[in-house]
């Protein structure tokens, strides 16, 4: 297993495709930041605490979005290029394929991650002056943990995604769906039929899918925070279990040609 992963972070390292997308992303944070600091040269009052907490908690929920990306770099055209059916062919359990693939795409999402918010901290404490007046790194750290366990469930879902369904931009369409569309949908058939049961339902359970969740995070991180952590815990742990159990057993039976 460890060899598995060992050529598959090899192989991630050498895509152009997952550097590029990672600079760009920084290059946009640079503008940002840039933005920033014009605006207090310009009179602004934006300090450091401001500009980190009004952003990153706010934007938990594109993790997913770039779960999904590191899972489509990971994966990158298995079928297509039938890389998938030689690594069958040349013996590898099928299990070590799904899990090692896994394991490698929730390092690559952990390390954007990590690149991505620290250079967006450290530049907007070089670019910003600092108001002391709120603890930044504890409810970044706090927001952060609390959306860890929803990205692995939502990286468990994509890379079931990518084994179940031949075909990049099918399964890139079908994670986007299930992780945004999904609870945007029983959100909208909730509302029509409020007045039923079912439509309550569909509200309620709409409030407990990934994306919703990470987007209401910031709400707790002062009061609330550790019965929330649970709930973010159990719902990712849930949702990794769920996909990648159904993943592998479908894989395991799935011919590959």
């Amino acid at each position: 297993m460890l060899n598995y992963i060992r050529a598959e972070l090899y192989k991630l390292a050498h895509r152009k495709g997952y550097w590029i997308f990672l600079g760009v992303v920084l290059a946009l944070e640079s503008l940002l930041v840039l933005g920033f600091y014009m605006a207090n040269a310009s009179g602004g009052r934006l300090c450091f605490e401001d500009c980190v907490l009004s952003v990153v908690p706010q934007a938990l929920s594109f993790g997913g979005y770039f779960a999904i990306v590191a899972g489509e770099m990971v994966f990158a055209g298995q079928y297509k290029n039938g890389t998938l059916k030689n690594e069958v062919a040349f013996g590898l359990p099928r299990w070590r394929i799904y899990l090692g693939k896994l394991i490698v795409q929730l390092t690559a999402s952990v390390l954007m991650c990590l690149v991505m918010v620290g250079y967006y901290v450290i530049a907007c404490r070089l670019a910003t002056p600092e108001a002391g007046n709120a603890p930044v790194m504890l409810l970044l750290g706090k927001s952060l943990l609390a959306a860890l366990p929803v990205w692995v469930g939502v990286q468990g879902m994509i890379c079931a995604c990518c084994f179940l369904i031949r075909g990049e931009a099918a399964h890139t369409i079908a994670a986007v769906g299930l992780y945004w569309g999904l609870p945007n949908l029983l959100y909208f058939v909730g509302i029509l039929f409020y007045r039923y049961p079912a439509g309550k339902w569909m509200i309620e359970v709409s409030e407990w899918m990934p994306a919703n969740m990470l987007t209401d995070t910031n709400r707790y991180l002062q009061e609330g925070f550790a019965p929330w952590l649970g709930w973010m815990c159990l719902v990712g742990g849930v949702w990794l279990a769920v996909s990648t159990a159904l993943g592998l057993w479908r894989f395991r039976r799935k011919e590959i040609n």
